[in-house]
């Protein structure tokens, strides 16, 4: 990493919606056209995403759009005019940097004589940082508040003063407890990604002892508990104590929520407090909870939800498979029924691709517990999710075969036929290259044809599947045919 890259890893790491304000706000420091920083922004921006920068080349294309004369002044003040819209930009966004602007403008009202001014601004102040627990703020607040209190001394005075004392030492009491628990949280964590925790685990215990001692102290902020809880959990972890641990993410969650314009300004954390939970949840297979989970997340606004939905799904199929795996499919099923009841507002948070996965594997489950009935509801959710889409068609050959045993199984001998038909048709538009599946689906069809010996029809399946050549993909569809036909 050079330090002439700065400037490209700073543009290149602002949201669309920050880009788009730096626009707004640099065009309102000049008038008429773009400035050279707006075209140097746009110059650093269409480079492409993580590509290694190269000063010399990115030099001489910027003389072909006639930029770049005084690179290196250029790049100091756009950087600060970058630094300054983004400031503008926190402030307008987040209730803290409100809060900043009104601490240096009542500063600026103090060093001009007009405490009245600065009062009013005080109180709501003070309001705001009560709400959000802001501790810092407070204590800058409080000597604002000393600094415009000019009155003749007297008792009333005093008692004022007095209370503002009090309530300094409160916030400084909290402020205090705030750095010890983001210090423990901080030694904790270090020690956990370094897989030290058994080794150093009088150490680990010695930490959890002072952070409960903090928990249990009275009037801890919002940011306090926060760290407290988060470490606590790392814990909880490691000794397999996942209710607590479940306890402890709700009680905190239910305080992000008590005042959603938190959740609004870090969404970020927020979801991350939501995906320990979820990791939890799926440690007790309490699988109720995972419609509830998704429902919170469905209102916020991040892309942490994108890294969400993929921890999301590879813990789904990961615990199905494992269920799947050691034959529990009764486990496997409870999961996929809760599931099911919330695939409605999951469904937002899912590709195509993990859609299409969680279905086949509800399907794979309803056939393995035997609920034929269910698989085909299961198959038409899963038609209706590919639709016409021939793309995606393709993808279907296990979604298919599930269909064909649930109507096997359910003596729909007319639907079968059909089914038989509708692939024929399917494999001579296509002309697909996979001959696995082409060959079982006409084995399928023999199979069919010869009603009067089942179980004869069966064994002579099983043998002619067994030997079918089959690629990797299709390994776990050809096993579930064969175990199929040996039940």
């Amino acid at each position: 990493m050079t330090p002439t890259d700065n400037l490209f890893q700073l543009i290149k790491s602002l949201t669309a919606s920050e880009k788009r304000y730096f626009k707004l706000f640099a065009a309102k420091q000049t008038e008429g056209g773009k400035t050279n920083y707006e075209k140097l922004f746009d110059a650093y921006n269409e480079l492409p995403d993580g590509s290694n920068y190269n000063e010399e080349e990115f030099a001489q294309s910027l003389k072909q759009k006639k930029l770049g004369k005084y690179l290196s002044d250029e790049k100091k003040n756009l950087t600060e005019l970058v630094m300054k819209a983004m400031r503008h930009y926190s402030a307008e966004k987040k209730t803290e940097g409100r809060l900043a602007d009104m601490i240096q403008e009542m500063n600026f009202l103090i060093e001009k004589g007009l405490f009245d001014q600065c009062e009013k601004i005080a109180v709501k102040a003070w309001a705001i940082a009560e709400e959000r627990e802001f501790t810092e703020q407070k204590i800058k607040l409080l000597n604002i508040k000393r600094d415009i209190d000019k009155q003749d001394y007297s008792p009333v005075r005093h008692a004022y003063q007095q209370e503002l004392r009090k309530q300094e030492e409160a916030a400084i009491k909290q402020l205090s407890a705030e750095r010890e628990a983001a210090y423990l949280r901080e030694q904790l964590y270090g020690i956990y990604i370094t897989n030290q925790i058994q080794q150093r685990s009088a150490e680990v215990d010695a930490i959890y002892a002072a952070l409960d001692q903090l928990h249990k102290q009275p009037h801890i902020t919002f940011n306090c508990t926060h760290n407290i809880i988060s470490a606590k959990c790392i814990i909880h972890d490691h000794r397999k104590e996942y209710n607590k641990a479940i306890d402890l993410l709700k009680y905190m969650i239910g305080r992000w929520e008590k005042l959603p314009a938190r959740i609004e300004e870090m969404p970020d954390r927020y979801v991350k407090l939501v995906s320990h939970l979820m990791v939890f949840i799926f440690r007790v297979e309490d699988y109720k909870e995972i419609p509830v989970i998704v429902e919170k997340l469905n209102g916020v606004k991040t892309a942490e939800k994108d890294v969400l939905k993929d921890v999301f799904f590879l813990t789904t199929t990961a615990k199905l498979f494992d269920f799947i795996n050691n034959s529990k499919f009764n486990l496997a099923l409870q999961m996929v029924g809760h599931m099911k009841q919330g695939l409605k507002t999951y469904d937002a948070l899912l590709s195509f691709i993990q859609k299409r996965v969680l279905s086949s594997n509800i399907c794979f489950i309803y056939l393995k517990n035997k609920k034929y009935a269910d698989v085909l509801d299961a198959v038409q959710e899963v038609y209706a999710l590919v639709g016409r889409s021939k793309d995606k068609q393709f993808k279907l050959e296990d979604i298919k075969v599930f269909e064909f045993i649930a109507h096997y199984e359910m003596g729909n001998v007319e639907l079968l036929h059909y089914t038989i038909r509708n692939n024929q048709r399917y494999f001579k538009d296509h002309q697909p290259d996979n001959s696995f599946i082409e060959n079982l689906w006409k084995a399928l069809k023999t199979f069919i044809q010869d009603g009067n010996k089942p179980k004869v029809a069966k064994q002579q399946l099983k043998e002619h599947v067994q030997a079918l050549d089959c690629p990797p993909g299709n390994i776990a569809l050809k096993q579930e045919v064969v175990t199929w036909l040996e039940g």
